[in-house]
């Protein structure tokens, strides 16, 4: 974790929940999805309720 860590300074990981990689590549797909289709500049929030089904929060 301390690892990841160093990749994302402005956010700690998240731990997986179990065996949920399916749960977060949906996700990962739904938010790539959304960032792909915003305009440059413009702000996104992340899908929290989502994060919820594949993360330890």
């Amino acid at each position: 974790m301390k690892a990841l860590a160093e990749f994302s300074p402005m956010r700690s990981p998240l731990k997986l929940k179990g065996l949920k990689f399916r749960e977060f590549f949906e996700w990962l797909s739904q938010s790539v999805s959304t960032t792909s289709q915003s305009i440059a500049g413009e702000s996104i929030s992340l899908d929290f309720e989502g994060i919820k089904g594949w993360a330890e929060l």
